[in-house]
C-alpha cells in the first residue's frame, strides 16, 4: 500500500465531509454535493421504517451496522432530514441513502462496495436495501463516523459494559477512557479526545469524583473545550446530571436546566431516600420533537409498533427542568410502563423532561435521564444511534489503523494463537467457580435497589463475571478464525502477484489480523492502583502488587485467580453479615408498623443510622465499597483489556468482510469468509 497516497486521500475526505456537514445543517440539499465521479448515477436506500415490517430489533441495529462499515470505508452515507420521493416510493425522515459512483478510502470501487452492502444485507436479515436511477433530491446530512471516548473509570461498571455491548453491536468503534487520560489537552494528538469527535458519559455515581480533587477543574475544562471546538457530548442518567448548569454539584455547566435534587434529600435521617426507588423500572416517553433527527421514526406518526410512546428504562436519572431557552426538550416522562407506584415526593417526574438537547458553541449535547443502552425496556437503541449521529459533526481518522504494513509474518504461529486460547480454556473453571459464587452472592437477602438499606453490587458482580466468560470465548473463537484467514490470504498471495490491487487487499487485512496478535501480546499499562483498604475502613485485602499488572494476555490468569479469591474471601463473609443485619432492620420496621410507638420507631430509626452511618462508615458503605474492590479489579485489571483487544478484532473482520469481497470480485473461485 502507498501510506503516503493513502493519507492524502483521507486527509481530503476528511476535508470533504467537512464541507458537506456545514452545508447540510446550513439546509442545502444532498442531491448538490453528491453523485460525485463518472458513470450513471443510481441511488442505494436503506430505510428503518417499512410499514408492515415485521423485521426485529436486532435487524434495526444490524442496518445501522451497515452503515457504519460504509463510513469506515468512506462512503458518503447520506441521513435524509425530511421525507421524500425515489423510485415511486416515500420514505420518512431518518432514510440513510448513497448515491454512487463514489470513491473509497481504500480504492475500492464503489460497484464492489455496493456489491458487498447488498450481499451483507441478505446475509444480516436488514430490511430491503432499495436500488433506484438518478440522485435524491432532499435536504440530508452528510453523515460523520461517530468515533466515541466513553467514560470507563469509578462507578461506571456495567453502565459502560451495555454502552460497549450496544455500540459494537451497531458498528461504532470505543475507545476507553478514564479520568487520567481526560486531563490530556483535547488537542494532544496523543490524547484520547484527540481521536474521538463524541465523549458519553454514561450513568453510575457522579463521575466527576473520579477526577483527583486537585485535578477536577482541569478535566472539566478539557472535556468542555473539547465540546465547545466542535466535540459532541451525550450524558445517560448520572452522566446526564453531571451536565446541568443548574445543578447544586460539580457539573460540566453544558446545558442550561436544573433536575428535582430535592428527591435524593430527606429531613428524617432515619427515613431514607425511599421514593426515587419506587421509580426504578420501565417507563413510556412521550415525544415532544418527532421532528428531530434524535427522535426519527418515534412519536404519534411512528409505524412500528412500541415506536408511538417507546419505554426506557429508568434508574434514579435526573428529570429536568427549569430549561432555558437554548435547550430544546425532545421527550418527556409519561407514565410507569412497569405499572409502578409514585410516591408524593417524586410525583413531579410526570411531564418533566427526560431527553433534552442543545447546543454549546460548535458542539452539540444530548441527554437521557434514563438508560436507552439498557436491554429489553422498549426500542430505543435506534434513538440513542440516531443522538450520535446528530453530534458527530468534526470526522476524525480511525485509531484502529494498523502502524506496520511491511514485513508481515508468513503465518500466525500456532504458539501465537495458543497463548489466547490456552488462557480461556485455564481461565474457564476459575471464571466458572466465579459465577457460581457471585450468584450465592446476590441470591442473599440484600434488599436489592429497592430498599432503602439495600446492596445492588451482587447483581453487578453476577453481570460482570457472566460477561467476563462471554468475552472470554469469543476472544478465542476470534484468535482461531483470524489466523486461520491469514493463512488463506497468505496462499492467494502467489496466484496474484502481478495485481497490486489484490496484493494491497491480502497486506490490509493481514495487517489488521498482526495487530490484533500483536495487542493481545503487549497489553498496554493500566493506571488504576488496586488499594488494600479504602476511607471506609473496608479491607484490608489481598495485595494487587504492581508487578502482577498484565502485559500479556497469558498474564490475565492471575487477575482472575484474585477476583475469584476476593468474592470469596472478602465479598460472600460480608455480604453474609450484611444480610443478618438487614433482617434485623427489617423485624424493627415490621414491628413499628404494627404497633407505631415512640420507642420502636427509635430502636428502628437507631439501627437505620447505625448501618447506613457515612462517617465513620456503618456497615452498608463498608459493604458497598468491599464489592466495589472486587469490581474495579474486574472492571480496570481484567476487562479494560478484554474489551481494547475485542475492538481490534471486531475491525480485523470488518475490514475482512468487505476486502475479501473485493477479492472475490479479483480471483476467480475465491469464496470470501463469512462475518
Amino acid at each position: 500500500m502507498n501510506i503516503r497516497r493513502s493519507s492524502v486521500r483521507i486527509a481530503l475526505l476528511l476535508v470533504l465531509s467537512v464541507v458537506l456537514t456545514a452545508l447540510v445543517w446550513s439546509g442545502v440539499s444532498a442531491a448538490a454535493s453528491t453523485g460525485q465521479g463518472k458513470g450513471h448515477a443510481k441511488t442505494y436506500i436503506i430505510s428503518l421504517d417499512n410499514k408492515g415490517s415485521r423485521s426485529s430489533q436486532s435487524d434495526e441495529n444490524a442496518a445501522i451496522k451497515l452503515v457504519n462499515q460504509l463510513l469506515e470505508q468512506g462512503a458518503p452515507v447520506q441521513w435524509a432530514l425530511e421525507g421524500f420521493r425515489a423510485g415511486g416510493h416515500s420514505y420518512p425522515a431518518g432514510t440513510f441513502f448513497l448515491q454512487t459512483p463514489f470513491q473509497t478510502t481504500d480504492g475500492i470501487s464503489s460497484d464492489v462496495v455496493i456489491s458487498w452492502l447488498e450481499a451483507q444485507g441478505k446475509q444480516k436479515g436488514v430490511y430491503p436495501i432499495v436500488q433506484t436511477s438518478g440522485t435524491v433530491q432532499v435536504e440530508s446530512k452528510a453523515l460523520v463516523l461517530p468515533r466515541i471516548c466513553l467514560f470507563y473509570d469509578q462507578t461506571t461498571y456495567e453502565n459502560c459494559l451495555k454502552h460497549y455491548e450496544l455500540f459494537t453491536s451497531m458498528g461504532f468503534k470505543v475507545t476507553l477512557a478514564t479520568a487520567s487520560d481526560l486531563l490530556v489537552s483535547f488537542d494532544d494528538p496523543s490524547s484520547v479526545l484527540a481521536r474521538s469527535n463524541i465523549f458519553v458519559m454514561p450513568g453510575g455515581a457522579l463521575h466527576l469524583w473520579a477526577f483527583p480533587y486537585e485535578d477536577q477543574a482541569k478535566g472539566i475544562e478539557n472535556i468542555q473545550k473539547f465540546v465547545k471546538a466542535g466535540g459532541g457530548y451525550v450524558g445517560v442518567c448520572a452522566g446526564s446530571t453531571e451536565a446541568l448548569a443548574q445543578s447544586p454539584y460539580q457539573n460540566l455547566g453544558l446545558v442550561d436546566a436544573n433536575y428535582h435534587s430535592e428527591w435524593f434529600q430527606y429531613a428524617d435521617p432515619a427515613a431514607g431516600d425511599w421514593d426515587w426507588r419506587a421509580l426504578i423500572g420501565p417507563m413510556n416517553l412521550t415525544i415532544t420533537q418527532p421532528q428531530n433527527p434524535v427522535m426519527f421514526g418515534y412519536g404519534t406518526n411512528a409505524v412500528r409498533s412500541g415506536y408511538a410512546t417507546p419505554a426506557m428504562y429508568y434508574w434514579g436519572g435526573p428529570a429536568m427542568w427549569n430549561e432555558g431557552s437554548s435547550v430544546t426538550v425532545l421527550a418527556r416522562y409519561l407514565s410507569p410502563a412497569a405499572g409502578q407506584t409514585t410516591p408524593d415526593k417524586v410525583k413531579d417526574i410526570w411531564g418533566s423532561a427526560a431527553v433534552v438537547t442543545t447546543d454549546y458553541e460548535q458542539g452539540k449535547v444530548v441527554l437521557f435521564g434514563p438508560h436507552p443502552e439498557w436491554p429489553g425496556a422498549g426500542p430505543v437503541t435506534r434513538m440513542y444511534a440516531q443522538a450520535l449521529y446528530y453530534v458527530s459533526t468534526v470526522p476524525k481518522a480511525s485509531s484502529l489503523e494498523p502502524s506496520n504494513l511491511t514485513n508481515l509474518p508468513k503465518m500466525i504461529s500456532p504458539s501465537r494463537v495458543w497463548a489466547i486460547t490456552g488462557t480461556v480454556a485455564q481461565a474457564q473453571p476459575v471464571l466458572k467457580d466465579s459465577i457460581r459464587m457471585a450468584t450465592t452472592l446476590n441470591n442473599l437477602p440484600l434488599g436489592g435497589t429497592y430498599h432503602p438499606l439495600g446492596l445492588w453490587y451482587p447483581e453487578t458482580l453476577l453481570v460482570y463475571t457472566e460477561a467476563l466468560k462471554e468475552q472470554m470465548n469469543e476472544l478465542s473463537r476470534d484468535a482461531l478464525l483470524l489466523q486461520q484467514e491469514y493463512g488463506r490470504l497468505e496462499k492467494l498471495k502467489s496466484s496474484v502477484r502481478r495485481d497490486q490491487q489484490a496484493l494491497q487487499l491480502i497486506t490490509t487485512g493481514q495487517a489488521y489480523i498482526e495487530q490484533f496478535f500483536s495487542y493481545a501480546e503487549n497489553l498496554p499499562a493500566e493506571s488504576h492502583a488496586i488499594a488494600e483498604t479504602d476511607w471506609t475502613g473496608a479491607g484490608p485485602f489481598k495485595p494487587y502488587p504492581v508487578e502482577k499488572e498484565a502485559k500479556s494476555f497469558p498474564d490475565l490468569l492471575w487477575s482472575f485467580s484474585y477476583m475469584r479469591q476476593e468474592i470469596h474471601d472478602s465479598d460472600l463473609p460480608v455480604a453474609s453479615a450484611y444480610a443478618t443485619l438487614l433482617s434485623e432492620y427489617d423485624a424493627l420496621r415490621a414491628a413499628y408498623l404494627l404497633d407505631p410507638t415512640s420507642a420502636n420507631k427509635q430502636a428502628m430509626d437507631d439501627k437505620y443510622l447505625a448501618i447506613s452511618s457515612s462517617w465513620p462508615a456503618g456497615p452498608m458503605y463498608q459493604g458497598m465499597y468491599t464489592l466495589r474492590h472486587t469490581l474495579d479489579v474486574m472492571q480496570y485489571k481484567v476487562d479494560t483489556h478484554l474489551l481494547n483487544l475485542l475492538t481490534r478484532a471486531n475491525r480485523a473482520k470488518e475490514v475482512l468482510s468487505v476486502s475479501e469481497h473485493a477479492l472475490g470480485d479479483i480471483v476467480r473461485n475465491w469464496k470470501p469468509a463469512s462475518f
